[in-house]
């Protein structure tokens, strides 16, 4: 029998999303008959029942209850197929944490985008030197291209 991850990992991929509290719900024998759970809530019917009460006017819950029979059947079968499975989902999770982390930090710090608007301009202004080191008369063609980035940079002054 797969796990809860490797049943969310499959809602993910079919659905776009998770359908954990149905996953849940069928599973939940398993504390009390062990292996032999699938004889509650592992048909077609009682399965689709419980996806419509946890998830009204959803078709992709009663979907995803139907897969839950079928994915378990098939781990049941073949244990390699099993494993498999459960490499893909944890393979999964990991991404799902990164980016979520990532997330998680561009939104909790606004100055993040400050920070890295500094880091350009130090380079810029390292290559506005340059310029004007490499031309003649570069004074006027760096200074055009520092005053365009400014422009880009710099929010507009509220009056």
């Amino acid at each position: 029998m797969p796990g809860l991850l490797v049943h969310e990992f499959i809602d993910e991929t079919f659905f776009g999303r998770s359908f954990k509290k149905l996953h849940r719900a069928m599973d939940k024998p398993v504390f009390y008959l062990g292996r032999t759970h699938r004889v509650l809530f592992h048909d077609p019917l009682s399965a689709s029942f419980i996806a419509q009460k946890l998830y009204p006017n959803d078709k992709d819950a009663i979907l995803a209850a139907n897969y839950h029979i079928l994915f378990d059947e098939e781990c049941s079968k073949d244990p390699e197929y099993k494993k498999y499975l459960e490499n893909l989902a944890e393979l999964w999770k990991k991404k799902k944490k990164k980016r979520k982390k990532k997330r998680n930090f561009e939104k909790k710090d606004p100055f993040v985008e400050y920070l890295k608007k500094l880091v350009k301009l130090k380079r810029l202004s390292a290559r506005f030197f340059w310029i004007m080191k490499q031309t003649e008369f570069g004074i006027s063609k760096a200074y055009v291209f520092l005053c365009d980035f400014f422009v880009f940079i710099l929010p507009n002054p509220t009056p």
